[in-house]
């Protein structure tokens, strides 16, 4: 099952706080080879899609459509990815991070979110 992406939006936002789950934003460009590896080796892999499907609401920006959003929230580069409050508030942001590094930020931001 693939990662349900959600458009930048109000109703993400929305759905965030109503299920009271953190935003997980990959911000990326059409351009951007970075970005097609890691879609292709990690965020198409069952297992990441399920977590992310279970414990957040996931949006994905195209930060050259949406340059409000990538000047907000690029971490000094593509990809991007930041964990958010239901507000939009950063939890966590880095970008171009290691695989290994963005499972291990998946468990403990979920872990941290439920807990505080």
């Amino acid at each position: 099952m693939p990662i349900n992406w959600m458009d930048w939006s109000e109703e993400a936002f929305r759905c965030a706080r109503e299920e009271d789950k953190p935003v997980f934003l990959v911000l990326q460009a059409a351009w951007c080879p970075s970005c097609r590896r890691l879609e292709r080796e990690f965020l198409s892999l069952p297992q990441i899609a399920d977590l992310v499907n279970r414990d957040y609401v996931p949006i994905q920006v195209d930060g050259d459509r949406r340059p409000d959003v990538n000047e907000r929230y690029n971490a000094g580069g593509w990809p991007s990815i930041a964990f958010l409050t239901p507000r939009g508030s950063v939890l966590w942001a880095s970008a171009a991070a290691e695989q290994a590094q963005i499972r291990s930020m998946l468990l403990q931001i979920r872990t941290a979110y439920a807990t505080h």
